[in-house]
């Protein structure tokens, strides 16, 4: 690309250039060059080239040539197309006709220019003997065009672009002081095309790149949507099945005392070794779903306070059944207050520990140790820095081996997966999930020694030695895991508890029904949306359970119908607690919207049914 001061020397020597041209070499003609107004030139070509856009400059030439030459018709010719034309005193037209179809000049006047490259000049187009063929042109004939120029531009040998004029009022208008002054425009219009088309190509490029950058970020984008959503299919087909193993299981636990020995203890480890595999399968569902949550930036960290004591032993206790089957030794090693509440994201925390402990039992021989410690410093007045160390006295690892550890995928070695299993998610998981609570883990370990994870997380302090009892819907879910064990036996809940149970699946149906029985109500089953609303403006209810995904008319639907007919008579709100498959941020959001006041991850135990009972029913 040319500068400024290049095309200001162009216009110069363009002056220069016109005393030698071939279209006259008269001694009149060279007068007429030297004495035209420099100053004029210049400002005239600083309007051409001050502009980059290949409309407006074609826009702009086609105007200053029409003005500066006298015609009352002009038009710039790029490519064997028209690109703007100016008749009369009407603005310079943007078009892109091509030349075979334009009916506006004299197309073989044009198609000679090109062909010849030579600049031809008539003063009166149907006596003029050296063309004939203008003379002869149908155009001109209707038109009896008089004055005509046509004029090649050209620049490193290469014909940039035809200055088509007109003037059919007067002849020979084209005097050699305009054609000159043509001439040395000829010479910028030539720099300016060369420049803009320079500058479109590069766009048009950069456009392209961009084009191709969005069409590959929206497939991308309908790609993640896909996995997403057949991720999320997947984890709601375990958990629902899920629902009626854990469900039962609870169930049977909470009676299994009645039982006589030996039924009892045969039961019992019956009992245990389900509630194994279908805790495993409900481990790796929720691996999947927090990794494609994690790396997809969907996760919102939600700070919450709790009692971090309570959420430890929770932990612990999910694994009891497992560490006593292999005669683990467990010992815990806790240097916090029973009442110690933290502020963090409990879900993700609850899942990085369990993974960890998990890890340990794996890989522990029976009879082996564990060890699990907490200590707390105070940072400053707002933060509180936990510590957290999981030890065993497993197989261990080599040097190399822990490097990868956190790797996606990764196990120690191939032998690992041959005797233990597992997705080698797991770790790779817990270091997303400490990554996105701003904390650091570490690991150190020894070949046939064991392991030990140290786990440094910031915590907020809360004001208060006992948490809240949040009651709004977004922070009140029980879903990822339990705060602790169901116990052996519930209290019934008060007398005369209704529940109405809306729920498509048949086994969950039963499940749920037993458990809310077990804790005292009196439940009312409906199989979709439309029968739960029909079900709730036909009976009085203390509480609803309603699924999400269901035939007919979905969870969410029905609770914004539900809410619109208790304001349409003036009732209060009774609780809805949605139990879904579904443990998506996005899902919970829309449950929040459509009115419901709780949000259960399935599988629930019954531990949670007498937390929500104990919220909500007085």
């Amino acid at each position: 690309m040319l500068d400024q001061y290049d095309i200001e020397m162009s216009a110069k020597e363009s002056i220069v250039e016109v005393k030698k041209s071939s279209y006259s070499t008269d001694t009149s003609f060279s007068v007429i060059a030297a004495s035209l107004d420099v100053e004029s030139i210049m400002q005239t070509s600083e309007v051409i080239t001050s502009t980059i856009d290949m409309n407006k400059l074609i826009t702009n030439i086609t105007n200053i040539i029409t003005k500066s030459a006298g015609a009352n018709m002009g038009a710039v010719i790029i490519d064997h197309q028209v690109h703007a034309q100016k008749i009369g005193n009407t603005v310079p037209q943007s078009t892109k006709i091509p030349l075979e179809h334009w009916k506006s000049g004299c197309k073989s006047m044009v198609e000679y220019v090109i062909r010849t490259r030579e600049t031809i000049v008539v003063g009166s187009a149907l006596h003029d003997r050296r063309y004939a063929f203008i003379a002869a042109d149908p155009y001109v004939i209707e038109k009896k065009c008089r004055s005509m120029l046509c004029m090649p531009v050209i620049r490193n040998d290469q014909l940039r672009a035809i200055l088509y004029l007109e003037n059919d009022s007067i002849i020979d208008c084209f005097d050699k002081q305009r054609v000159t002054l043509l001439f040395i425009l000829a010479s910028n219009i030539a720099i300016s095309l060369e420049n803009s088309q320079y500058f479109e190509t590069h766009l048009r490029a950069a456009e392209q790149l961009a084009h191709v950058q969005s069409s590959r970020a929206r497939e991308s984008e309908k790609y993640r949507k896909i996995q997403e959503e057949f991720i999320d299919r997947i984890c709601h087909e375990i958990r629902n099945p899920l629902q009626g193993i854990l469900g039962n299981i609870a169930v049977i636990r909470s009676s299994i005392n009645d039982f006589p020995d030996p039924i009892k203890t045969n039961l019992d480890n019956s009992v245990n070794a389900i509630e194994i595999c279908a805790q495993y399968q409900k481990s790796i569902a929720e691996d999947v779903l927090t990794l494609s949550r994690l790396e997809h930036g969907k996760y919102v960290t939600d700070s919450q306070p709790f009692v971090l004591s309570e959420l430890l032993y929770g932990i612990i206790s999910i694994f009891k059944v497992v560490m006593s089957n292999k005669q683990i030794n467990f010992v815990q090693r806790f240097s916090i207050t029973h009442d110690l509440v933290v502020h963090s994201d409990q879900a993700l925390l609850s899942q990085l520990l369990a993974n960890i402990l998990s890890n340990a039992i794996k890989f522990t021989s029976k009879k082996g140790t564990i060890v699990m410690s907490c200590d707390c410093e105070q940072v400053d007045d707002h933060v509180m820095q936990v510590t957290l160390k999981i030890s065993d006295t497993g197989c261990g690892m080599s040097r190399e081996q822990t490097s990868r550890i956190f790797d996606r995928f990764e196990q120690s070695t191939q032998r690992t997966f041959s005797e233990y299993g597992g997705s080698g998610l797991g770790l790779f998981i817990c270091k997303q999930i400490v990554d996105n609570l701003n904390g650091n883990i570490q690991v150190q370990s020894a070949v046939h020694v064991g392991t030990q994870f140290t786990i440094t997380l910031p915590c907020g302090i809360h004001v208060s030695t006992t948490p809240t009892t949040p009651k709004t819907f977004k922070k009140n879910h029980f879903s990822l895991l339990s705060p602790e064990a169901p116990p052996s036996h519930m209290e019934p809940a008060a007398p005369s508890v209704n529940a109405l149970v809306v729920e498509d699946n048949k086994i969950n149906q039963k499940v749920l029904t037993r458990m809310l029985e077990k804790s005292g109500c009196t439940c009312v089953i409906a199989n979709n949306g439309l029968e739960g609303l029909n079900a709730y403006c036909e009976s009085q209810f203390d509480i609803v359970f309603m699924d999400v995904a269901m035939p007919v008319m979905d969870g969410f639907e029905c609770c914004k119908k539900i809410r619109d007919f208790e304001a349409s008579r003036n009732k209060p709100q009774v609780p809805i607690v949605c139990v879904s498959g579904n443990v998506r941020q996005e899902y919970q959001d829309l449950g929040l919207e459509a009115g419901m006041s709780m949000y259960l991850c399935k599988p629930i135990s019954l531990n949670q049914i007498s937390q929500v009972l104990s919220t909500y029913i007085k």
